[in-house]
């Protein structure tokens, strides 16, 4: 049995996105400029596309003293490699932090990360928020988002490795463990009396650290999806599996339906 059990939980899909350079690469949405510069009410709910596993829904519109709100929905999207692929995308846009290039390809390079992050945001909403309508939402930049990444990638490569498990689980003086500070910032817990632990993450920060948790405290480890793509699969996906299923299978080869019906 699995010592650790991820619950779902509430989020509120954005709708549209793009990065302002003239504000330092902060990345925005445009259900949300919409109303915050324009007021825009819509009579009808707009149709958002449904895209892979992550069921998105529409956002409501409401020009009244709630200001814009959106509609709630359980998470049922469930990427298991989320934390390991962000790692690995800030290691393949490396040069958008690295201060000894030209300029000219840290631009470039940006331009990359950045194609990156709206393509993300379109499938699985955006990193930090559950609900990028709320009144507490703060935009990030994409620095903000690649440190991030970084910090989730350094975790899971980590979480692989007796040293590095030893790493996350430390205690600091008067500090919490590394995957202690993230759940408790990132995530409710839950202990019942089986000793498993459950953990509703509130945004995909704390998916990612959920995984990581998993990973250390089960032994997770992980192998490319069938459809992973190669040379002789250049239409493949870029993801892995793990060696155990949230459901406690251990019989997991793809990484999704789509690809499952891609291998037929």
């Amino acid at each position: 049995m699995n010592s650790i059990n991820i619950l779902s939980y509430d989020y509120v899909p954005p709708k549209g996105y793009f990065a302002s350079w003239t504000t330092g690469g902060y990345v925005f949405y445009d259900s949300r400029l919409d109303y915050l510069r324009k007021r825009v009410v819509l009579d009808e709910k707009p149709v958002v596309p449904t895209t892979g596993r992550f069921q998105r829904t529409s956002v409501n519109y409401k020009d009244d003293e709630n200001s814009h709100k959106g509609m709630e929905k359980k998470s049922d999207f469930y990427q298991l490699d989320m934390h390991r692929w962000v790692g690995r995308k800030v290691t393949e846009h490396s040069a958008f932090k690295v201060g000894d290039v030209p300029l000219s390809e840290i631009a470039k390079a940006a331009k990359a990360f950045d194609q990156v992050i709206r393509e993300f945001t379109e499938k699985n909403g955006d990193f930090f928020a559950a609900n990028v309508h709320s009144d507490v939402f703060v935009e990030k930049r994409l620095i903000d988002w690649y440190e991030e990444w970084e910090n989730i990638g350094t975790a899971a490569i980590d979480a692989q490795r007796e040293e590095g498990k030893k790493r996350l689980k430390e205690s600091l003086p008067e500090k919490k463990s590394i995957i202690d500070e993230n759940l408790f910032l990132y995530t409710g817990i839950e202990r019942d009396p089986s000793r498993s632990t459950s953990i509703r993450p509130i945004n995909l920060v704390g998916w990612c650290w959920a995984l990581i948790a998993r990973d250390v405290l089960d032994g997770i480890t992980y192998k490319p999806c069938v459809n992973y793509r190669s040379a002789q699969n250049l239409n493949g996906c870029e993801h892995e599996v793990p060696s155990v299923d949230m459901d406690g299978s251990t019989d997991m080869r793809f990484c999704s339906k789509e690809c499952e019906i891609a291998t037929r």
